[in-house]
């Protein structure tokens, strides 16, 4: 019986003991994350440089485990970007920071490319900045081995044409992004590599095509709605407007954008002299013209809803999978129309959770 008083006893004691443990702890907890909201914007931003300076100071090799480092540090900007309210009061300041941590330590990392250049060139107006980052991973990618590394060609099109006005250098990394497709192993990658092409030949004619401003803006719109950046999707939405394209919902309540197709040449009509006075020429038949695919390259994470371009004649591929956003334009029946588009950009491989080297 003395016994087992005695372990009545130390069973009591230690659940009394954890009882009040747990009761500290939950009022440290509490009083810490009192603390943390307590700490203004500004404080948290000078927090986090410094965590993102250290970073900087370990050993180049990162004692073998620079991609371990690359994905922490990635996680790391993904809650800083979003922190609307933080960012709200502080701007995106830290993100070059970031993105030079992120892509020195793994410059492999394909995924984290779209968020610097949406960021840098989009919430910061950086573009040459991100440009280099870019620059960075095409040093150190291959197409043959890693697919969808032809997207940093497309992104760095993005930032010579849309924001920088170069419309010659943007000509030539849509060329470069249509060959590093071309040799993807991914056969839904190589299916970009034609309609890149095609835009490096449309902007050789025509400096200023709208239609490859068109289907830029939209991929960054669709971009921006995959990251949830909503500044930059307003700012595509606004680029959209501002070259002619009409804003709708299709039959599943998506934001959809069109061109209108341009209007035809008057075909030209007889001299009197040599017109018959007694035969009415007829008048000049007007058809509908039927919108003819030309797909937006694939830019979007494969964390955003499900994407497709649409079907291209040129290629005769086969729809990808269930469009959100779409883009639908016609065509004039015109021979000197410009093609129109129908697809809906997306962005390839980039999910943030693991970076591939």
């Amino acid at each position: 019986m003395t016994e087992q008083r005695w372990v009545r006893a130390g069973f009591s004691i230690l659940l009394a003991v954890g009882t009040v443990s747990g009761i500290t702890l939950m009022q440290q907890q509490r009083l810490q994350q009192q603390r943390l909201n307590a700490i203004t914007p500004q404080q948290q931003e000078q927090q986090e440089a410094l965590h993102v300076k250290s970073l900087k100071y370990l050993p180049s090799q990162g004692f073998g485990f620079n991609n371990l480092i690359a994905d922490w540090t990635f996680l790391r900007f993904v809650q800083y970007f979003g922190d609307e309210k933080a960012r709200q009061a502080t701007g995106f300041n830290l993100a070059p920071q970031f993105f030079d941590v992120i892509t020195k330590r793994d410059p492999r990392f394909i995924e984290t490319y779209i968020f610097s250049a949406g960021t840098l060139s989009y919430e910061l107006g950086q573009p040459e900045a991100s440009i280099q980052l870019l620059d960075r991973g095409i040093a150190a990618l291959d197409p043959q081995k890693h697919p969808g590394a032809h997207t940093l060609w497309t992104l760095r099109a993005f930032d010579q044409l849309l924001l920088l006005g170069d419309a010659q250098a943007a000509s030539e990394s849509y060329r470069m992004g249509g060959e590093w497709a071309a040799q993807s192993s991914d056969p839904v990658m190589r299916q970009d590599a034609p309609i890149l092409q095609r835009y490096s030949e449309f902007l050789k004619k025509d400096p200023d095509s709208t239609i490859v401003r068109f289907g830029s803006w939209n991929t960054v719109y669709a971009q921006a709605q995959a990251t949830g950046n909503a500044k930059t999707q307003s700012r595509a939405r606004n680029e959209l407007l501002l070259l002619g394209a009409v804003e709708a919902k299709d039959s599943e309540g998506q934001t959809i954008f069109s061109l209108p197709a341009p209007k035809p040449k008057p075909k030209p009509t007889p001299s009197p002299a040599s017109a018959d006075p007694k035969v009415t020429p007829p008048a000049a038949k007007q058809t509908d013209g039927q919108p003819a695919a030309v797909p937006v390259p694939s830019s979007a994470p494969k964390s955003s809803p499900d994407v497709k371009p649409a079907v291209d004649p040129a290629t005769n591929t086969a729809p990808r999978s269930k469009p959100t956003p779409t883009v639908q334009t016609t065509e004039s029946s015109s021979s000197d129309a410009q093609p129109s588009i129908q697809s809906t950009p997306t962005l390839n491989n980039a999910t943030p959770a693991t970076p591939n080297s």
